[in-house]
């Protein structure tokens, strides 16, 4: 039958101590006040209560056992003396009561026990089998009966082990090691008892305590108090609790503790999760100097661990995030952190196993403390710091098993046997999965006259990767024809096999010795299929600057932008991503959630094969930044913890942008090669035409250039919607304003960039360079550029400029284009050339902003006078698109194209055949129909094809 054991876990307090021949205390409990070191609660199988001094233990079941227990390190090299005082107070007297120590699990422990009919046994029980050290054996210093109380103590001296029951020597054997460090109390079958008292003394060898906490009072005065970040507090149960209340970054608090790093050294604590975020890490901070030169070693709620060092504010991970199943994870879970320093090594524990050694490094500092990462609670149970002058001890963690071991008093079997068949073996799957749990179901008949106790299951086999307990019981099994089905977990690990696993059955009923051979199980397997998370593809982009210019400047924002694509044949679950950067000067923003930045970093439920995320992190640079590059690290993790990864990138400043990195094609496994693997491509991080811009040693010192690129509408008016902004608009103002500069010529004085304009500035640009254009008296040349919403006006159909301050529902305030065409040619120029990004029929790149009575209008053509040319991305009733993966209109992106691939030296009777043909043929391939044109006024119809930009 299965059985849940509960435990609670220790607190260890240490008191220094001379050696002398009696052996200093190591713990006691004389039960005169609760406690928190021992389980009390009850259910309908036991009862456990602390009164009158005594710790009672109640087993209420027919059948099964139950333990208590704590932790409780005794060196494997220590002397030592357990005694405690058990009293029987009721029950029967044929079955056994008594300490358990050296636990691990109930298939790991020794026991030593008496029964209430004056018989005592000693046993180690291993991988669940009994070993018999002494048999049922009477003892004449054992009193009998239910009300007797008798003391027991197991001593060590030297190699021997010696029992004693009421003071008298019972057995002596050779110590045999602990499998692990739990102590407690063992009882089976239908008793009662009381204990005493439980105390435990040793001989250290050679340790000598430093600083010690079990704060139930604060002797050590480590801080306390409370704000908005974190609190920190001492309960009433006797724990130090630190909360971190931000969902950044980290909290500290430590004590200076002078150590001698050249002496050999424990430090330990026993701390408890309490709550808040599982892929961040909390735990010992130590050898502090500040916070620039310090060495920390932390775990986290979803079973990782790593140890990393701050020297002069520079971070590295000497042992990266690593997955470790000692470690008790979530919340309410208690773990045991140790640090050992011996000779040039220093050793990393985790609940009693060593999960990492390293090169012993001198401290900066003499302060050790505690460490919480972004929104969670700790709870510090005890925290110590010794020199020792032998190898440290372990502490083990909790074990809830099932599977109660049975050993009842040997006696007689009373009444009529059993006769048990096996009626029906099936198993849950065909085939067993890695990271799968199935049932195994077997039922038993019992046809015989008597019932069949205490009957077991026993399997045996092996197969790496495969878990399953080696023995479970069934219920009791009725007489004359009763049946009883129990249900085995089976699980395949995550390191199973594609492989076939074997396991033998077999049925014992041990009163009447009853066998019977079970059926052999044949089960195929199937092996885990792992994720592999890469950094596919990765850029930094300039987001907002005062003087855009697609490099890494001071005093501006940029994204650190990449894609996390997932290579493996496995799917990757429970994906988090962190990216660090410790440079002065670098603030990290935030990382964008449509519109707003969320100091959060991301997190992913999933990313299948093949497919990958891009994630986004928002930085501004700021002036007291002085290194040459960026340098950012950016690290993932997945559910299992074994495929993330951890790189570091640099990116130069006052380089121009590149992206790098690529997305990979993912090879089908042959068992699925009927199944389609999609693989997507990713989108360009640093688009073609916003980097490389050719520049020209020529200079067009009467060219002047008015360029806007309205995109925000939303900022300035309350009731749009995000999707009635224009994608990208702005930045194609800002890259032709570039090339302007670069490719063209013009002089960035006689450049004005307005992004987001409003209608005064629009205004303020037309009388800018219609001034310019009066100043030049005829020799200017002149440039016009507008991306944003155009639109037209219901009834007399004349097109309008929007700017972002003016309502698409009453364009009174709006800016006619028949006017800004009128600003252009006020005064006599030597070339006009116009180029707009806009449609005026009422569509737009998303969603327009007013529908004009539910279908689209054929804008009236504006009347072109002068030496005026027009390039517009759209013809008639037809909407003007955005290219997205190009991060530009469709009509922007050709125009730049065909700038960039001929430096600016083409003539716009070119230019206009390429943007056409160009835009018209992608925009079709996506289903649409765009269709730039180009306008000249009369003057000029017969020679604007040979005019040029560069001319």
């Amino acid at each position: 039958m299965l059985r849940h054991l509960f435990a609670l876990i220790l607190i260890l307090v240490f008191f220094q101590s001379s050696y002398s021949q009696q052996l200093p205390s190591l713990y006691y409990e004389g039960f005169t006040s609760p406690t928190k070191d021992w389980l009390t609660g009850s259910n309908d199988k036991r009862t456990l209560s602390i009164s009158q001094g005594k710790y009672h233990f109640d087993h209420k079941s027919q059948t099964g056992a139950y333990g208590t227990w704590r932790y409780l390190t005794i060196e494997s090299y220590d002397d030592f003396t357990i005694e405690t005082s058990i009293t029987k107070e009721s029950g029967i007297l044929n079955y056994g009561y008594g300490l358990m120590w050296g636990k691990k699990d109930w298939d790991h422990y020794h026991r030593f026990i008496l029964s209430g009919n004056g018989m005592f046994s000693i046993a180690r029980i291993e991988e669940g089998e009994v070993e018999k050290i002494k048999p049922w054996t009477n003892s004449s210093s054992i009193r009998k009966g239910n009300g007797s109380t008798n003391k027991l103590a197991i001593k060590r001296i030297g190699k021997n082990l010696s029992f004693y029951i009421n003071d008298q020597l019972v057995h002596t054997m050779n110590f045999v090691p602990f499998f692990e460090h739990q102590l407690g109390y063992y009882i089976a079958h239908d008793q009662k008892i009381a204990v005493d008292y439980l105390s435990v003394t040793a001989k250290y060898q050679n340790q000598k305590m430093i600083h010690k906490d079990n704060f139930k009072t604060n002797p050590n005065e480590w801080s306390t108090g409370t704000d908005d970040k974190r609190a920190l507090k001492l309960t009433e149960d006797g724990f130090y609790s630190f909360s971190h209340k931000q969902g950044k970054s980290s909290w500290a608090t430590w004590n200076g503790v002078k150590i001698d790093d050249l002496r050999d050294f424990k430090i330990e604590m026993g701390i408890r999760k309490a709550s808040g975020v599982q892929n961040y890490g909390y735990g010992l901070d130590y050898g502090r100097k500040d916070p620039d030169n310090r060495f920390i070693f932390l775990i986290s709620g979803d079973g990782n661990f790593m140890t990393a060092e701050y020297n002069f504010g520079k971070y590295s991970e000497t042992k990266k995030w690593t997955s470790s199943s000692h470690i008790n994870q979530g919340n309410k879970k208690y773990n045991h952190i140790t640090l050992l320093k011996k000779g040039s090594q220093i050793r990393y524990i985790i609940n009693g196993h060593t999960v990492h050694t390293a090169t012993f490094k001198p401290f900066y500092g003499d302060r050790i403390g505690f460490v919480v990462y972004n929104k969670q609670q700790i709870d510090v149970d005890y925290f110590r710091v010794a020199y020792i002058g032998t190898d440290g001890g372990t502490i083990e963690k909790e074990e809830v098993v099932d599977n109660i071991q049975l050993d009842p008093v040997k006696e007689e079997p009373l009444g009529l046997p059993p006769i048990l068949t096996i009626s029906d073996i099936t198993f849950s799957e065909n085939t067993l999965d890695a990271e799968e749990t199935a049932q195994l179901s077997i039922t038993l008949k019992n046809v015989g006259p008597g019932e069949a106790k205490n009957v077991t299951a026993k399997l045996s086999g092996f197969l790496k990767g495969l878990n399953f307990p080696t023995k479970t019981y069934f219920p009791t099994i009725a007489a004359n024809g009763g049946s009883q089905t129990i249900n085995i977990n089976i699980k395949g690990e995550l390191d199973l096999p594609n492989a076939e696993a074997l396991l033998q059955i077999e049925i014992e009923e041990p009163n009447f010795k009853v066998k019977i051979q079970g059926k052999q199980l044949r089960i195929p397997t199937r092996a885990f299929r792992s994720p592999e998370l890469i950094l596919a593809q990765y850029a930094v982009l300039e987001n907002q600057s005062a003087s855009p210019n697609r490099q890494i400047d001071i005093n501006e924002m940029i994204d650190l932008k990449f894609a996390v694509q997932n290579v493996g044949q496995g799917h990757a679950e429970n994906i988090s991503v962190v990216v660090e950067n410790n440079q002065k000067g670098v603030m990290l923003l935030g990382v964008p959630q449509g519109t707003q930045l969320k100091r959060e970093d991301p997190r992913f439920s999933s990313i299948e094969s093949g497919k990958f995320k891009t994630v986004v992190y928002r930085y501004f640079v700021n002036s007291e930044f002085s290194d040459s590059e960026l340098k950012f690290t950016i690290r993932t993790k997945e559910r299992v913890g074994r495929f993330g990864f951890t790189e570091t990138k640099t990116f130069p400043i006052n380089t121009v942008l590149q992206e790098e990195g690529f997305i990979r094609n993912i090879a089908t496994p042959d068992e699925q090669r009927n199944q389609e693997v999609i693989v997507e491509d990713i989108p360009d991080f640093v688009v073609d035409v916003d980097v490389d811009i050719p520049s020209n040693d020529l200079r067009q010192n009467t060219t002047y250039a008015l360029i806007i690129g309205n995109e925000d509408y939303k900022s300035k008016q309350r009731t749009l919607k995000n999707e009635q902004n224009v994608d990208f608009a702005q930045n194609d103002a800002e890259v032709f304003a570039l090339y302007c500069e670069k490719t063209l010529g013009i002089p960035k004085k006689q450049i004005k960039l307005i992004t987001n304009a409003t209608a005064a500035e629009i205004g303020q640009g037309l009388s800018w360079i219609n001034n310019l254009s009066k100043i030049e008296g005829g020799n200017a040349k002149l440039i016009f550029y507008y991306s944003g919403h155009g639109l037209p006006d219901e009834s007399s159909r004349e097109p309008y400029l929007v700017p972002v301050d003016v309502s698409g529902s009453n364009l009174r305030y709006a800016i006619k284009l028949s006017e800004v065409y009128e600003q252009l040619t006020e005064h006599p120029a030597n070339k006009v050339t116009v180029f707009l990004d806009a449609c005026f029929s009422g569509g737009a790149r998303n969603e327009p902003l007013v529908a004009v009575k539910g279908i689209r209008i054929r804008p009236k053509p504006s009347y072109l006078s002068k030496n005026l040319v027009v390039f517009a991305s759209s013809t008639g009733d037809e909407s003007s698109g955005v290219f997205r993966e190009k991060k530009h209109g469709y009509f922007t992106y050709f125009l730049l194209k065909k700038l960039k691939e001929s430096k600016g030296n083409i003539p716009l009777g070119e230019l206009n055949d390429f943007i056409k043909r160009s835009v018209s043929k992608e925009t079709g391939l996506a289903g649409k129909v765009q269709t730039p044109q180009i306008t000249a006024s009369d003057k000029v119809a017969s020679v604007w094809k040979s005019w040029s930009l560069l001319k």
